[in-house]
């Protein structure tokens, strides 16, 4: 009978381990792994904001001097309230520069608005021309020196179908907008 009582004895304080093991001891690995992470994430957020404080004056100092650079060029630029009248705008702009090469749109298609910031937009379309050589070259000059206009691609060639020294220019042309 004593060898009964050892055993029961035994298997009692075995299963009482195992529950403690279980419902104590467990958790609470558990719970120190996650302070242990949480204490990590906040110590690198921490010293993500050091840098930050640290580096303040430096991006303040290289803020002004973006904002000093572009405020000129900004200022040129033609002025919008709606987004959807650029294309008209677009569509006036290059015209007037086509009228004043003295060149002839065959086609033109304003295409679509990239958001560049709050304040600036970029309007791109395609337009077809066609004239004499010099005007052609008049035509690319204005876009070389224009801030408000970029040309992103061209494609220059004699027209066939004339029998004196007549291009046909296809470009695609972009233009900067400032919210007013």
């Amino acid at each position: 009978m004593g060898n009964k009582i050892d055993i029961q004895k035994t298997g009692v304080v075995l299963i009482v381990i195992l529950l403690v093991g279980k419902f104590l001891l467990q958790p609470w690995g558990e719970w120190v792994d996650t302070v242990r992470s949480t204490i990590e994430s906040r110590s690198q957020l921490e010293n993500k904001q050091k840098v930050l404080v640290t580096n303040k004056q430096k991006i303040i100092d290289t803020k002004l001097k973006l904002e000093k650079t572009y405020s000129s060029k900004i200022e040129n630029l033609p002025s919008y309230t709606n987004e959807n009248t650029l294309p008209i705008s677009w569509l006036k702009s290059v015209e007037e520069v086509a009228i004043n090469s003295k060149l002839v749109i065959t086609n033109k298609k304003p295409d679509r608005s990239i958001k560049i910031t709050d304040a600036i937009n970029i309007f791109n379309g395609s337009i077809v021309l066609k004239g004499e050589t010099s005007r052609v070259l008049e035509f690319l000059a204005y876009f070389d020196e224009s801030d408000v206009h970029q040309l992103r691609s061209v494609d220059i060639r004699k027209n066939l179908r004339s029998n004196n020294n007549e291009m046909i220019i296809e470009a695609e042309i972009q233009m900067m907008f400032k919210k007013s």
